[in-house]
């Protein structure tokens, strides 16, 4: 039995147009796409063989620069994320996404029409999007604000914005992206600039929830200094953690919550393929804080269905992902009361008591 009633904390915007989508605007705007039919695009779109991260995202090279800068189209693909997740059961979701892989920071040109389209712009355009889907849906959505690693300047701003509008819109700030540092061969998450650091601990400072990407392209080392450094509440994937003893279990002891993706681990390379026993199962064989989640939907073809399929075959029961849905409710970044009327829908949906699923 699948959970009627489920809740998402990691899904990316800029991951999840509709094919359809895409390939309208494209004929519409004149966008030249390196395919002849939507169903080429779709086949292309989709990873179908494990990868590593920066191939997994290379589809996001063909389609953002027709969205970047356009108000319509950003709105847009906000309303319809909201409304495909509604349509598979989601009541309550963090949308992770950057605002600098939407917003169009040069000068207006009166001449050639073209609008500045700012990170405050963009954010007023996906909570536009998201609150006409509330409106049609009944899905309360909110945004997870993600800066780059390796700009201080973004996190900076995008800061601001998560303290202007904290407990409103956006419910926390986030740090996605690969990095490859200077004396790296590979790819991965060690790169931490100083200025980023202190960005997230003013957030812990102001209240402002935490999360980040760690642990899917970097080493578990990469999963400490970002847990110690940014004070970090969640971690987006973290599968890698469980390759260090000491780090997992101070992690179980923390509570810390890792925002999982079945599908997307596997595709990115972050799981070998042929590994005994995934993560996620060791995660809920150990009583560990996570959740259930589809990451990239355009990119992996998946919905939640499948994510929680896949799960079973894996050796999830029922329970298990029944309790990740719960789990997802006390590890939100919603405020209190919020979060309390969440937990009392899912309970009164399950027709269970906290004990039973924590």
């Amino acid at each position: 039995m699948f959970p009627k009633s489920r809740i998402q904390l990691h899904i990316h915007l800029e991951c999840s147009p509709h094919a359809s989508t895409i390939w309208e605007m494209a004929q519409h705007n004149s966008h030249k796409l390196p395919f002849k039919t939507l169903d080429e695009l779709k086949e292309k779109c989709v990873t179908k063989e494990p990868t590593t991260l920066t191939n997994y995202l290379k589809p996001m090279t063909w389609y953002l620069p027709m969205i970047k800068g356009n108000c319509t189209a950003i709105e847009r693909i906000a309303y319809e994320m909201a409304e495909q997740q509604a349509s598979e059961g989601v009541v309550y979701s963090e949308v992770h996404y950057r605002p600098a892989n939407l917003a169009n920071m040069n000068t207006s040109d009166d001449i050639s029409g073209t609008e500045r389209v700012t990170y405050r712009k963009v954010l007023e355009l996906v909570t536009k999007g998201f609150q006409r889907a509330e409106e049609d849906y009944g899905i309360k959505t909110r945004s997870l604000l993600n800066c780059g690693r390796e700009n201080a300047d973004e996190a900076r701003e995008v800061l601001s914005l998560c303290e202007e509008f904290k407990d409103k819109s956006v419910v926390g700030i986030g740090l996605s992206g690969p990095w490859i540092g200077p004396n790296q061969d590979l790819e991965g998450e060690e790169g931490l600039k100083k200025e980023v650091i202190e960005v997230f601990q003013r957030a812990a400072q102001l209240g402002i929830h935490r999360t980040a990407h760690t642990g899917e392209a970097g080493p578990p080392s990469s999963v400490d200094r970002h847990v110690k450094f940014l004070q970090i509440e969640r971690i987006g994937h973290g599968y890698r953690a469980l390759g260090e003893k000491a780090l997992y279990q101070d992690l179980l002891k923390k509570g810390i919550h890792f925002e999982t993706c079945p599908h997307s681990s596997y595709l990115t390379g972050a799981v070998p393929a042929n590994c005994a026993k995934h993560p996620i199962v060791r995660l809920a064989e150990d009583n560990a804080n996570f959740s259930v989640n589809t990451d990239d939907p355009l990119l992996t073809g998946t919905t939640l269905d499948d994510e929680y399929r896949l799960l079973q075959q894996k050796g999830l029961k029922d329970f298990d992902i029944i309790r990740a849905n719960f789990n997802a409710v006390w590890s939100c970044f919603l405020p209190p009361q919020e979060k309390k009327d969440l937990f009392d829908h899912l309970k009164k949906v399950y027709g269970v008591a906290k004990t039973q699923v924590l």
